[in-house]
């Protein structure tokens, strides 16, 4: 929740240069955050014309303010090109002598030279001063920005709260946010930890998952060795979200079991450890886990954990029910998504006054994704439902997905890489011309850092084995597939590949998918169907039996959890 202690509230008043808007505007979100109130005047600025027009207002703000901030910047020093602050800093200091009372804090934006520092300005030249770094190393830029905030907090009595704003990739941001405000209110000496979920926050809503990460996993070690009797929840939770999108599945999976340890009924683990086993293969155990999900959920995530839930029947080959069926053709997604509305609304987040933008922004987002969430979904089962039909109706069933996806949808908007799959299948299925270009459009869209993005050049080469062009396919895997740790099933398909090619090497790279001080002892029904393939491929047929049936009945063999 936003920081609400109104008996401490104090009132700024904030002088800029109008030339430095984008980043007064970026302060002004964090202090709002923090509960200060000021007088924003960012945006009618630009259309203020004479200062002799606002003189009367500026006054009656600064006689009205607690205390002064002075934002300082080459441009605000420069009479030429910025009037308002030289008149603000003037009445602050010759005629309400703020700076005596240390009731003036600074903000310094890039270098400022102490010459600099003219006219009314060297009266600030000893007041504290806070640097707000704006440089190419993101580290630096949000250390800087969280210590700005924390250090105003400090100077005039405010508490400070680790500012967590809404982000679409984190649908349960306000509960991560109140654990962490409620954290904040009875561990006031580990108040240093509440400068790393800040830092988190910050990184990830600039996009730096690496930071992010790395930031989350600092506070959750330091959080367990300093403070052992805080059962940790949803820190655990946004820890294996930011695993999934980097990519490190595995522990993803140990991170929501350890929140599902201090909370065993909570449906964000229980539904994130389903998308755990999901994207491992391991169908029976996704579905338990969307199906506990589904029962503990409420209102629109509710939705979205059946939806997951037949997504998942589906990908495993199992047959859904006439009422699941019905469920998802009859679903309107205009409806969900506001109700959706209402629900957010509901727990006033669309209301709270702090970063209003940035919210807007972050929930349309989340509305679009839950959109097309719901179309991709519908488009998955008219394929899948072609599939037992004639060749008349499945024409028909296959038409609908084709016209979700490339209609409805957009291909520029398909949200992943398996959907991007069936766009290409169903092209393909239709004649399209040249439905590769679907794939190699996806790559060229979709982030670089996107662990997915493996996912499509797998099926770009598996496009051109199919059409016997296996240079090209190989040639794909060795440029874009085999960097870094590729894993069992990149390299059981890479493997297959060079032997289809008559090239010996895939003796060595199935020797590497089976050499357990490379990749491990197998762990997963996964690990043991691709050590399956492996030896298959060699011609070790009896081990092979042996790993396929083990993969096939991983949790007869194995009860692992």
């Amino acid at each position: 929740m936003i920081n609400e202690n109104t008996e401490n509230k104090k009132k700024l008043f904030i002088s800029f240069s109008s030339k430095d808007i984008p980043v007064v505007r970026e302060i002004m979100s964090g202090l709002q955050f923090q509960n200060f109130e000021f007088w924003d005047y960012s945006d009618e600025l630009q259309q203020i014309s004479l200062l002799e027009e606002i003189k009367p207002r500026l006054i009656e703000e600064i006689e009205k303010c607690d205390y002064f901030i002075a934002i300082i910047s080459k441009n605000s020093t420069d009479k030429k090109k910025s009037r308002f602050p030289h008149f603000e800093v003037d009445y602050a200091v010759n005629i309400k002598n703020l700076h005596l009372n240390k009731r003036i804090i600074v903000i310094e934006v890039g270098h400022v030279s102490l010459e600099e520092y003219s006219g009314p300005f060297k009266y600030l030249k000893g007041i504290r001063h806070f640097n707000l770094i704006r440089n190419e190393f993101l580290k630096d830029n949000v250390k800087s920005f969280v210590a700005l905030l924390k250090g105003i907090c400090n100077a005039t009595g405010q508490e400070y709260i680790p500012q967590v704003s809404p982000h679409h990739r984190l649908p349960f941001w306000e509960k991560f946010r109140e654990e962490v405000f409620n954290f904040a209110h009875s561990n006031h000496e580990h108040t240093f930890l509440m400068n790393v979920v800040s830092e988190f926050a910050e990184y990830y809503r600039k996009g730096n998952y690496q930071l992010a990460y790395e930031a989350i996993s600092f506070f959750v070690a330091s959080c367990i060795y300093l403070i052992p009797e805080y059962k940790m929840v949803y820190p655990f939770i946004v820890k294996a979200v930011i695993e999934q999108d980097l990519g490190m599945i595995q522990k993803a999976g140990d991170s929501y079991k350890k929140a599902l340890n201090n909370n065993f009924n909570n449906p964000d683990a229980l539904g994130g450890l389903g998308m755990v086993y999901l994207n491992t293969g391991d169908y029976n155990k996704a579905i338990q886990y969307f199906e506990k999900a589904y029962l503990v959920s409420e209102g629109n995530q509710r939705i979205n954990e059946r939806l997951n839930l037949i997504i998942t029947k589906i990908s495993g080959g199992e047959t859904i029910t006439y009422e699941e069926k019905e469920f998802v053709e009859k679903l309107d997604y205009l409806d969900v998504v506001l109700d959706d509305e209402k629900e957010t609304g509901g727990k006033n987040i669309i209301s709270e006054k702090y970063d209003n933008d940035a919210i807007t922004d972050q929930l349309k987002q989340r509305f679009e994704e839950q959109r097309i969430f719901i179309l991709t979904t519908k488009a998955l089962l008219y394929y899948v439902e072609a599939s037992s039909k004639n060749e008349y109706a499945a024409r028909k069933l296959l038409q609908k997905a084709y016209t979700v996806y490339a209609d409805e949808i957009g291909e520029e908007k398909l949200p992943n890489a398996v959907s991007v799959f069936y766009f290409y299948t169903i092209s393909k299925y239709f004649g399209k011309p040249q439905p590769e270009k679907i794939y190699e459009r996806a790559i060229s869209r979709f982030d670089q850092g996107n662990p997915e993005i493996k996912d499509l050049y797998g099926f770009l080469a598996d496009h051109y084995y199919q059409e016997n062009n296996l240079n090209k396919s190989i040639q794909i895997y060795r440029n874009h597939m085999m960097t870094g740790k590729p894993g069992r099933k990149i390299l059981a398909a890479y493997a297959r590949l060079l032997k289809a090619s008559g090239s010996n090497e895939y003796r060595d790279v199935c020797d590497e998918i089976l050499d357990y001080d490379l990749n491990g002892y197998p762990e997963t029904a996964e690990d043991y169907y691709w050590n399956g393939y492996a030896n298959f491929l060699l011609g070790n047929l009896e081990r092979a039996r042996y790993d396929f049936e083990r993969s096939f009945h991983f949790d007869v063999y194995y009860n692992l959890y």
